[in-house]
């Protein structure tokens, strides 16, 4: 009889400690998921904001103001003549080819 008692009384320690162990451990899991949320969310509003600055330098205005400033050319306000600027993904080059001038020029930096 003292034996039964034993192992009764030792599932139920048992199963005492488990139950606060299971439970220290989806605390330290939930506090976990919620640091790496906030990492998350802070990481994705700093890509949101490096995004919109890269696509601000690839804007057609900003090429214009590097060409100006750095080369000398003149843009027109007009857009109807200039037909082509590409960016170079890989080697991030762009090239502007403008048909102002009666013979075409291509202008690659």
């Amino acid at each position: 009889m003292s034996h039964r008692f034993y192992i009764i009384a030792g599932l139920i320690l048992l199963a005492v400690f488990f139950h606060y162990y299971n439970n220290h451990h989806i605390i330290q899991l939930s506090r976990q998921h919620t640091a790496m949320m906030k990492e998350l969310n802070t990481k994705t509003q700093e890509n949101k904001i490096l995004v919109s600055d890269n696509n601000s330098l690839k804007s057609r205005k900003r090429i214009q103001e590097l060409a100006t400033a750095k080369l000398g050319m003149f843009f027109p306000t007009s857009t109807d003549h200039v037909h082509y600027i590409a960016m170079d993904e890989e080697s991030n080059k762009f090239c502007l080819i403008d048909y102002i001038i009666p013979s075409v020029e291509a202008l690659t930096h």
